[in-house]
C-alpha cells in the first residue's frame, strides 16, 4: 500500500490514518460507532479528555527537541554553559504555558 500514489489509493478507497492524535480525535467524534460503543456521554467525556491530553502534548518541550533546536543552534556557547541557558528556556516556556492555563 506504501508504494501506491494518493490517486491510486483513493482509486481503491484506501484510506490514510490520522497523523495526529488531534486528527484522530475529531474523525472519533463523528463516528457514530464511537457513540453507540460508548455512549454519548461516555465518549463527550473521553474525547475532552484526550483534547486536554493533546493540549499538554503540544504544550511539552521533549529533550529530542532540546538537542535538535535549543542546543544545536547555540554553538557560542560553551558546553558547561548548555545546561543553564536550556534550563531558562524550558522554565521560561512553562511559566508561559501556566499563564495560558490560568487565562483559559
Amino acid at each position: 500500500m506504501n508504494n501506491l500514489s494518493d490517486k491510486e489509493r483513493e482509486a481503491l478507497g484506501v484510506k490514510s490514518l490520522p497523523i495526529s492524535l488531534n486528527e484522530a480525535i475529531k474523525i472519533a467524534r463523528k463516528s457514530e460507532f464511537i457513540s453507540e460503543l460508548l455512549g454519548d456521554k461516555f465518549a463527550s467525556s473521553y474525547f475532552e479528555a484526550k483534547e486536554e491530553e493533546y493540549g499538554e502534548y503540544r504544550r511539552t518541550i521533549n529533550q529530542w527537541e532540546i538537542e535538535k533546536y535549543l542546543i544545536a543552534y547555540q554553538p557560542q556557547t560553551r558546553p558547561e554553559q548548555v545546561g543553564t541557558a536550556v534550563d531558562r528556556v524550558v522554565l521560561a516556556f512553562s511559566k508561559n504555558s501556566q499563564q495560558n492555563k490560568n487565562d483559559a
